[in-house]
């Protein structure tokens, strides 16, 4: 794959659960075709693209067999014109096996930008990090992060 300035850069994508050539040739080519940029007429393409490539990371997952196979298809993104995997089912999955009481505890946010979407605020590191203290409280405050950060 070529950066921006010309040069080669390989992509490993091996498989998560083993796995021979052809699937590591499988996931280079979807990843190879959901990575290419260009003008907006192949943004159909790139999107459906992408979307196979979110399938096949979906059945991938269900081959673990860390979860409840969750169905790995495309669907709409509410009414928006672009069909998505919907991962917060396999989020949710994935969190409903998580038998420890203090990391299940935890609010299922992830990061700061994923629950804050505003270029306003993620700039200003100081408004960010009170958003941050208001989900995620200090140590000394308690709450779950507490537990977690006194137990390692």
């Amino acid at each position: 794959m070529d950066t921006p300035g010309g040069a080669a850069r390989s992509v490993h994508l091996s498989s998560p659960g083993g796995g021979d050539e052809a699937e590591g040739d499988e996931r280079r080519r979807l990843f190879q075709s959901a990575v290419g940029v260009g003008e907006a007429a192949i943004r159909p393409r790139r999107q459906a693209a992408l979307c196979t490539a979110y399938e096949a990371a979906g059945r991938w997952q269900n081959t673990l067999g860390l979860t409840r196979p969750v169905e790995a298809t495309r669907r709409p993104f509410f009414d928006r014109p672009y069909p998505v995997i919907d991962a917060a089912r396999f989020a949710a999955a994935l969190l409903d096996r998580v038998d420890d009481a203090t990391l299940a505890a935890l609010p299922p946010i992830g990061a700061v930008d994923q629950f804050i979407d505003s270029a306003d605020v993620l700039v200003q590191p100081n408004l960010t990090r009170t958003f941050m203290t208001a989900v995620y409280p200090k140590p000394h405050e308690g709450g779950p992060v507490a537990n977690v950060r006194e137990t390692r």
